[in-house]
């Protein structure tokens, strides 16, 4: 029906604009210590993770009328586990990873020295 589009779209519309606006707080905010402390790359990943999750909705608006051909519609059903479970995945596995780099900092930081753990040594 036309108000469960609409809604849809506005839900989609939403949560968009909001990853959108983290993004932009994250980038302008960079340099606060407390955001460094929340390890910027991750905190991206899981904005980016939420668009590509959210955008699922828009596969399910995909609709064929009678005489249409319905090859849309099919596309659109079969996009939208991808979507949702590759958003789903860039964002936990961003929580973990960056849960993982928290557990490497403790263990390295035994000898009260100061230690940095890359992103990249996190992923492998």
């Amino acid at each position: 029906s036309a108000g469960m589009l609409s809604f849809g779209y506005l839900a989609l519309s939403f949560s968009w604009l909001m990853a959108l606006v983290f993004l932009v707080w994250i980038y302008v905010n960079r340099d606060d210590p407390v955001v460094r402390l929340a390890q910027i790359q991750y905190l991206v990943l899981i904005c980016v993770g939420g668009i590509i999750s959210t955008s699922s909705i828009m596969g399910v608006t995909q609709q064929a009328g009678h005489d249409e051909s319905t090859d849309a519609a099919d596309a659109g059903c079969a996009v939208v586990p991808i979507l949702y479970a590759l958003g789903w995945t860039i964002q936990y596995g961003s929580l973990c990873a960056k849960t993982l780099r928290l557990r490497r900092v403790v263990e390295k930081s035994s000898g009260a020295m100061r230690t940095k753990i890359t992103v990249w040594q996190t992923s492998h």
